[in-house]
């Protein structure tokens, strides 16, 4: 053989190997921009479902309180259901994706929900057990927020 037929062999297996290593590093490059951006929607989604929980909550207490018709607070009650649904529905995907701390984070923030929920049917809850309700919601929603920015590596410390 030849020395152009070992520089034809040399430049094949160098361009396989340059191929070789280019899909790899791009399929990893994909693999994470995927997961950062199911990570991010399932946070946005459940960042909304939370707020759609405490109103949904809000709306059925002032109801109770205006003694509303059954049907406008059944309407209230399946609208949280939906909302807090959706809150464990996003969990799941968060688990499968986020750290234990952001899970822990997003699990507080359904139990904090679901008391909510709780209190806003209780008729015997007082205006400030329900306050403190939202208060302890509020601070939920900070926390995930904090925790989702460090696991995404985004600025700022949540709201």
């Amino acid at each position: 053989m030849n020395l152009a037929t070992y520089a034809a062999f040399a430049a094949a297996a160098i361009s396989l190997i340059n191929l070789v290593f280019t899909t790899t590093i791009t399929g990893r490059r994909e693999k994470a921009k995927w997961a950062r951006d199911a990570m991010t929607d399932s946070f946005y989604q459940l960042l909304n479902a939370s707020f759609s929980c405490k109103d949904a909550a809000s709306r059925y207490r002032n109801l109770v309180n205006e003694a509303s018709s059954d049907a406008q607070l059944n309407r209230q009650r399946e609208i949280g259901e939906h909302a807090r649904a959706q809150i464990r529905e996003r969990l799941t995907h968060l688990r499968l994706l986020a750290s234990a701390q952001v899970v822990d984070a997003a699990n507080e923030l359904r139990r904090r929900s679901e008391r909510l929920a709780e209190l806003a049917i209780d008729v015997s809850c007082s205006d400030t057990q329900y306050a403190n309700a939202l208060t302890d919601l509020t601070d939920a929603r900070r926390v995930l927020l904090s925790a989702a920015k460090r696991e995404l590596k985004l600025p700022g410390r949540g709201v």
